[in-house]
């Protein structure tokens, strides 16, 4: 297996979580699991997939986001929590 530099994967993530939720984009609803989202992002062999739960009109919700390498599996985080809309 590759090693990959953890330079690298910072880029990624976070080249990919500004085009997610915080660009305003619509999310893909995710119809595998009831109130899912996600936003996929990829870049030279990188996926990166950020999804959640939520229930319309909650402010709760949980997630996690992977990152892959040629579908290895190199970066993991969960979440849960909320946030208000001013934020």
């Amino acid at each position: 297996m590759q090693k990959i530099a953890l330079s690298e994967i910072d880029r990624v993530f976070f080249d990919a979580m500004n085009q997610g939720y915080i660009s305003g984009k619509k999310p893909e609803v995710y119809a595998e699991e009831n109130f899912a989202k996600r936003f996929v992002h990829k870049d030279l062999g990188f996926q990166v997939e950020d999804k959640w739960t939520s229930v319309s009109g909650s402010t709760q919700s949980y997630g996690r986001t992977v990152i892959t390498h040629d579908g290895i599996p190199v970066w993991y985080m969960q979440y849960a929590g909320w946030y208000e809309d001013a934020a």
